[in-house]
C-alpha cells in the first residue's frame, strides 16, 4: 500500500515478486512496475467522505474487497468498536466507499492457489505469510 509517492520510494523494494502494490493513484505518479492497482484514496476520502484524514479507512476498504480472506463485517466491527463515537460515523461511511469503489473498479479479489491441490506448483503459490521481502 502506498499513498503517497515517498511511501514507494522508502517500501517499494520489499514487495515480492508476485505481490501487488496497491496506490493512490493521485498521489503516487511513478510506480516500479506496471503491475498495480489503485483508486484515488485521498480524493474520494476528501470529495466523498469530506474527511481527508479518512484516506487510510478508505484505503482500508480497498484492501478489504482485494483480500479474499479478509471479512467486510469484521472489519466494521472492529472499527466500530475502537472508533470514537464522534468519527465512527465518517470512518464507517469511508469504508463502506472503499470496498464498493474497489468492487467497481479494480476487479476479481487476489486469487490465491489453494496449496493443497499437489499440481507440482508450490513454488509458484503465495504464502500468505511471506508475502512481503525480509528486511
Amino acid at each position: 500500500m502506498a499513498l503517497s509517492q515517498e511511501a514507494v520510494g522508502s517500501y517499494a523494494h520489499y514487495l515480492k515478486p508476485r505481490g501487488t502494490l496497491v496506490i493512490d493513484t493521485e498521489l503516487v505518479r511513478q510506480t516500479p512496475s506496471n503491475i498495480f492497482r489503485g483508486l484515488p484514496f485521498t480524493a474520494l476520502a476528501r470529495d466523498v467522505v469530506g474527511v481527508p484524514q479518512a484516506t487510510n479507512v478508505v484505503a482500508l476498504g480497498a484492501v478489504t474487497w482485494l483480500l479474499p480472506f479478509a471479512k467486510p463485517e469484521a472489519v466494521r466491527k472492529s472499527l466500530k468498536a475502537s472508533l470514537p463515537e464522534k468519527i465512527r460515523a465518517a470512518n464507517i461511511k469511508a469504508f463502506n466507499l472503499g470496498y464498493s469503489e474497489a468492487k467497481k473498479r479494480l476487479g476479481e479479489p487476489m486469487a490465491i492457489p489453494d496449496p493443497t491441490l499437489g499440481d507440482g506448483q508450490e513454488e509458484e503459490r503465495m504464502d500468505l505469510c511471506n508475502i512481503m521481502a525480509d528486511d
